[in-house]
């Protein structure tokens, strides 16, 4: 899957580097994107910092907790603002944070899930990824290094100026549930677990897979209700969209082709995920005042 992938984003670069030497695709000046990272192996850290240099070229990283997609006539009218997210809270998180982030003075928005945090054993941890995080893989086979970050280095997190936000208590697929208590569970309750810890308030959700199929009206109704931003997995531009609509995130690997960024950024890949976030912009103006009941 990893080489499908990986070929996959080579096309998409390729394509990019192609329609910029024909100047069919016109750079805009002002846009807001958010990467989305999970886990980053330490082999693949030298990769990383490439990638988080690269885009520190042409974007200006922007503190997540000054997040605010509201428009502001008195911004400068040309500016590239980009936000970094990781998703799942991996251990991998904390060491580049303090690694690669804090020396170069980038703040970013880490989503993590408490049941995850909570786990002892190594067993009990390797049994989590394969059955929440990545559906199908063996127990054995799941790498040492994918495993949460305990509350201390969240907490640690916080303390330095980064956000925390909360990927639901358990990384269910929230589009499954039915049941009003145990969604209260994944979407508000994760919410107060974490705020216990850090003791500030968290205003950040992102949906578990953050692909449309798993996300549905009702949860994400009940997210809106209980947090300032809500996020998917689906690429676009967060520029001059409705306030209380669902961001959009740019999925980036470690091991993806040189480039991949600069194309995925400049929206190599946005037009594959139009039809969803349509469905998804529905459903959001449908939540904020019921005046499309065709959607």
């Amino acid at each position: 899957m990893k080489s499908i992938i990986r070929l996959y984003h080579l096309l998409i670069t390729v394509i990019f580097r192609i329609k910029r030497f024909l100047r069919l695709t016109a750079l805009s000046n002002c846009d807001q994107r958010i990467l989305l990272f999970h886990e980053v192996d330490i082999a693949d850290e030298g990769r990383f910092i490439a990638q988080i240099d690269s885009c520190s070229k042409n974007w200006s990283f922007i503190d997540p907790s000054k997040l605010n997609i509201e428009a502001d006539e008195s911004s400068p009218s040309s500016t590239r603002e980009l936000i970094l997210t990781f998703d799942d809270g991996f251990s991998s998180d904390f060491r580049l944070a303090q690694n690669v982030l804090n020396p170069r003075g980038i703040k970013a928005l880490f989503f993590v899930i408490p049941e995850f945090v909570d786990l002892k054993t190594e067993e009990d941890k390797s049994l989590f990824v394969s059955n929440r995080l990545y559906p199908g893989a063996k127990p054995s086979r799941i790498p040492t290094h994918l495993r949460s970050m305990n509350w201390e280095q969240i907490s640690i997190l916080s303390r330095q100026g980064h956000t925390i936000g909360s990927h639901s208590s358990s990384h269910k697929r929230l589009s499954s549930i039915s049941d009003e208590e145990e969604l209260a569970r994944e979407i508000v309750r994760s919410r107060q677990l974490i705020e216990e810890v850090i003791d500030k308030k968290v205003e950040h959700f992102a949906f578990p897979f953050g692909n449309l199929s798993s996300i549905s009206l009702r949860s994400l109704q009940l997210a809106r209700e209980n947090y300032k931003y809500v996020y998917s997995g689906l690429r676009g531009s967060n520029h001059e969209i409705p306030p209380g609509f669902v961001l959009r995130r740019e999925t980036l690997h470690p091991w993806d082709p040189k480039g991949f960024e600069s194309a995925i950024l400049n929206g190599g890949a946005d037009s594959r995920f139009r039809n969803s976030l349509s469905v998804l912009d529905c459903w959001c103006q449908e939540i904020s005042d019921k005046a499309n009941p065709q959607c």
